[in-house]
């Protein structure tokens, strides 16, 4: 049976306090560049201050969260796929999941809302990291605006839950 991932309030809100611990210029001697989730979303730069990243083996995915922080506003642009993914296969956004979340409005593109691509480019499980990138368009959960991404790309190490 085909798992439903869910970029839901509770996942942000784990990795959320997560991150609170972790610096996007952090290193660490399993990587060879420092954390970053960055990209275009709906025409604005967006570069993670902090990257948060994960795999949850009750539910088989990864997840990478960025968190921005704009004029005292936060931002969150999330990604998430099941762990069968294949490095270097483009997958619609039906098999990942994208979320992106600001003040006013929360955009989601995953099966039935929105679309895009994503791509695995390298998953390392004995450093624990994780490359990729994707672009879509993102719909609001509430109605029916829409934010387009593009050119996001991250670098981000994790831990396993």
């Amino acid at each position: 049976m085909k798992r439903n991932l869910q970029l839901t309030g509770l996942i942000f809100a784990v990795l959320l306090t997560l991150a609170t611990g972790c610096k996007k210029s952090s290193s660490s001697s399993n990587s060879n560049t420092s954390p970053y989730f960055k990209g275009s979303v709906g025409g604005a730069t967006f570069t993670a201050d902090t990257v948060a990243a994960g795999h949850f083996s009750n539910g088989d995915y990864y997840e990478v969260v960025g968190f921005q922080k704009v004029n005292g506003d936060s931002l969150i642009l999330a990604v998430a796929w099941p762990d069968t993914v294949q490095v270097g296969k483009p997958y619609t956004f039906v098999t990942a999941e994208v979320g992106y979340t600001n003040p006013s409005d929360n955009y989601l593109g995953e099966a039935g809302v929105g679309h895009g691509t994503f791509t695995l480019s390298l998953l390392d499980t004995t450093n624990k990291r994780l490359v990729g990138s994707f672009s879509g368009i993102l719909y609001d959960y509430f109605d029916i605006d829409s934010i387009t991404v593009t050119n996001a790309r991250f670098n981000a190490n994790f831990l396993n839950y």
